[in-house]
C-alpha cells in the first residue's frame, strides 16, 4: 500500500512554462546576451539544466551561475503566468480521502 507520494512542483503540478520562459528572456536582456529564444524549443527543453538549454539553443552565457542568480530575481515577476494543471486539486482531494500523505519538492525559493 502506498503511504506517501512526493511531487515536484514545476511541470508536475504547476504549468510554469510561461513564467520560466519570460524570466529567462528578461534575464538574457538584462545581461545584454543576444538570443532569439524559440519558445516551443525552449518549452521542450524544460527540465534540463540551463547550461544544456543554452547549448541546445546556441546561446552563449559565459557565467551560468550568475545568470541563475539574476533569473531568480525575475522569476517572481512573472509568477502570475503559472497555474495548476487540470485536476491537480482533485488529485490531492482523492489522496486525502485515501489517507495518503503528500509532500512537495521544489528548487524554487
Amino acid at each position: 500500500m502506498i503511504e506517501c507520494i512526493v511531487f515536484d512542483l514545476d511541470g508536475t503540478l504547476v504549468n510554469s512554462h510561461n513564467t520560466i520562459y519570460k524570466a529567462t528572456v528578461k534575464t538574457l536582456e538584462y545581461l545584454n546576451l543576444k538570443s532569439n529564444l524559440d519558445k516551443e524549443k525552449f518549452y521542450n527543453l524544460l527540465g534540463h539544466h540551463f547550461q544544456d538549454i543554452f547549448n541546445e539553443c546556441e546561446i552563449d552565457v559565459p557565467d551560468v551561475e550568475h545568470f541563475i542568480n539574476i533569473y531568480k530575481g525575475f522569476y517572481f515577476d512573472f509568477i502570475d503566468e503559472s497555474h495548476l494543471y487540470d485536476n491537480a486539486f482533485t488529485l490531492f482531494e482523492e489522496l486525502k480521502k485515501r489517507k495518503i500523505k503528500t509532500g512537495l519538492l521544489t528548487t524554487k525559493g
